[in-house]
């Protein structure tokens, strides 16, 4: 672990030097900045800095002081004075101070990063050489604690496709964590899925299995065996092996047996261990991706244990039909158990055929088809059933027969749940669509406001209401409106015109018309009749 330290008091310049450097191609660790030595002692004095880039004019207080008085208190540190003078007084006191190197600006990039390199080979040969008191510091303490962590994180970010996995980079990071690897060192990757049996799992029970067999794969696999044990973002674990002599590797498909064979019946779970073919650090990555695939085709998860180097290429994909009509018919008339019956042995049948697992990813995506366009018959989407897209995100990433059924029950028992709720009490529908029409006469309502201001599909509404009523909507509002027309005409002596207009019929010649086709005379002979 290297970490650095630049001080300069012009702000553009420290920050050019802090950041526009790629300072981690180096090997350093840690990059920090201060533009006034006040700061820069707080950090040296709260840091471990090995390294200092430090301006000699500076106010306050210059470089010249700030470095005597770094190296009466750390004399192990190095420092680098940058200046824009080259003043021999200046050269001079830098020499007594036994400054690592004097640099004048502007500084070349690749001047400065060579500077630090032989900056950081001396300091870790120095280290090298006092490893007793690194050892008995509490920074060194520290590190030795973090440094499973983070070299956890290391090849998380790795498969994670976050790092950059070139054999430089690689090795920098080997030689940064004292790892016993360079980036053509053999290794081994294997990848341990697991799936509770009990189909009615919660995400308790899937957080408590990932907790268990973590630690099952530490306690069987790990023992005696350099390396790590990983989360991948699909759930599985990965176990990282590395400068381990040939016999322990040897040894791993026994002790994946072992951890199978007597695990999986205690955590009621079907757990599958699939082992990479040897590989190195440069490759781990395309290790990694194979490994997923292979374990990809496993559409029914068994308590087995697959080598990748013996499974044989993929087979010729074999179709396995959908009876698309059967299935919507049952779910528009609501038959549910019969609908999961003929889903279940659908699955069935994926499983003993041992179906690619394109087949799965068919079957997800035609139930959420079969879904849909019932969902939207009755005015509601796949969000409204399920409160969110989750569903839809959920088809992309099943892999197993198990995973499907459980995403399948779920799916189709909350919309025919939802569906069956939202719509028993049509009457209660009608009626506020009904008061709606009443308190909107006079404006030009269209089926999509009602249908809005009810909160279901106009198709929808339209149907429900012509079962309803026995009425169209159109009609109904025609009726309604030549009724209030009624009632001004009994009631006062306005223009024939504004009434119309008063009732959402503005033109006076349509409003007469329309009232006479309705009462079988004209708006002054009913007025006549009845004021």
């Amino acid at each position: 672990m290297i970490n650095l330290l630049i001080v300069d008091d012009e702000e553009y310049i420290l920050h050019g030097y802090v950041n526009g450097v790629d300072w981690a191609s180096l090997g350093v660790t840690g990059v920090f900045g201060a533009d006034r030595v006040g700061q820069a002692r707080l950090l040296v004095e709260t840091e471990q800095i090995h390294i200092i880039l430090c301006d000699i004019e500076m106010p306050t207080q210059n470089g010249l002081q700030f470095a005597e008085w770094v190296l009466g208190e750390f004399p192990n540190t190095k420092i680098i004075f940058l200046t824009g003078h080259s003043s021999f007084q200046f050269a001079q006191q830098a020499v007594r101070l036994q400054s690592f190197d004097y640099l004048l600006k502007p500084v070349a990039i690749d001047l400065l990063k060579e500077t630090v390199s032989s900056a950081i080979r001396l300091v870790r040969a120095e280290h090298g050489k006092s490893e007793l008191f690194l050892k008995t510091s509490t920074h060194y303490k520290q590190w030795e604690k973090q440094k499973p962590a983070l070299i956890r994180r290391f090849w998380q970010d790795i498969l994670d496709e976050r790092a950059d996995v070139s054999g430089e980079n690689i090795n920098a990071f080997f030689e940064e964590y004292d790892l016993p690897l360079q980036h053509d060192s053999p290794m081994i990757l294997i990848l341990v899925a697991a799936e509770l049996q009990d189909t009615a799992d919660t995400y308790v029970k899937r957080d408590l299995l990932a907790i268990s067999i973590e630690a099952i794969i530490g306690e069987v696999l790990m023992k005696d065996c350099h390396g790590c044990v990983l989360s991948d973002r699909f759930g599985n674990h990965v176990a990282v092996l590395y400068d381990n002599p040939p016999e322990k590797s040897a040894e791993l498909p026994r002790l994946c047996a072992l951890l199978v064979e007597e695990h999986s019946r205690q955590l009621h779970a079907a757990i599958c261990c699939f082992i990479g073919e040897e590989t190195t650090p440069e490759l781990v990555l395309a290790s990694y991706r194979s490994l997923i695939d292979v374990k990809n085709n496993q559409i029914a998860l068994t308590n087995d244990v697959i080598e990748s180097g013996k499974v044989r290429k993929p087979y010729q994909a074999t179709y396995f039909p959908l009876n698309f009509d059967a299935w919507s018919d049952l779910l528009e008339h609501g038959k549910k158990s019969e609908l999961l019956r003929r889903i279940h042995v659908h699955l069935d049948m994926l499983k003993t055929g041992n179906a690619p697992r394109e087949s799965l990813q068919a079957f997800c995506f035609s139930l959420v088809g079969i879904l849909l366009p019932s969902l939207h018959k009755s005015g509601l989407s796949l969000r409204d059933a399920m409160g969110s897209d989750a569903p839809l995100r959920e088809s992309l990433t099943i892999s197993t027969v198990s995973q499907a059924s459980v995403w399948a029950d779920t799916l189709i028992e909350m919309t025919m749940n939802h569906t069956r709720s939202k719509y028993t009490n049509t009457s209660v529908i009608i009626q506020n669509a009904k008061e709606f029409i009443q308190t909107h006469i006079r404006e030009d309502v269209t089926r999509d406001d009602i249908a809005n201001a009810v909160f279901v599909h106009p198709n929808y509404l339209s149907k429900l209401f012509r079962n309803e009523t026995g009425q169209t909507l159109t009609q109904y509002i025609t009726h309604c409106r030549m009724e209030r027309a009624k009632e001004f005409l009994r009631s006062g002596n306005d223009k024939v015109s504004a009434i119309g207009e008063a009732v959402g019929i503005p033109n006076g010649g349509y409003f007469a018309k329309v009232f006479h086709d309705l009462t079988g005379m004209t708006p002054q002979e009913y007025r006549k009749l009845h004021g």
